[in-house]
């Protein structure tokens, strides 16, 4: 079977997996610099199984960017917040290095995201 026929869900990498949502720790800005520096999305890292971690890719939009403005300043004052993405795809990839070892992880993208209110650890 290849790895792209996968169907991994948020069960296969959330610390509970009767969970919706992640415990985000930390926010970061991804670069697209073939013309310049220039902004092209946005990522979440969030705590994952067995104390990984997976940072969750977004779009680069207005609205994305206020956010995860208004998340980055709220980690500022808390461990973790936890959060629910919207149309979460998470993928197994395995590739190999310049080394030939092979290297393997699951990448993950997703639409949006809610900040958990019910719930603030």
């Amino acid at each position: 079977m290849k790895l792209k026929n996968l169907k991994l869900t948020l069960e296969n990498v959330a610390s509970d997996t009767d969970d919706r949502c992640l415990n985000a720790i930390e926010t970061s800005i991804i670069y697209d610099y073939t013309e310049g520096k220039k902004i092209a999305g946005y990522a979440i890292a969030c705590a994952a199984y067995h104390h990984d971690i997976l940072k969750v890719k977004l779009p680069c939009t207005e609205l994305m960017s206020r956010k995860i403005e208004e998340l980055s300043r709220r980690l500022e004052g808390e461990e973790t917040i936890r959060i629910e993405f919207m149309d979460i795809v998470i993928k197994p990839y395995a590739l190999k290095n310049e080394a030939g070892n092979i290297v393997s992880g699951v990448s993950a993208t997703a639409d949006d995201f809610t900040i958990d209110e019910e719930v603030l650890i």
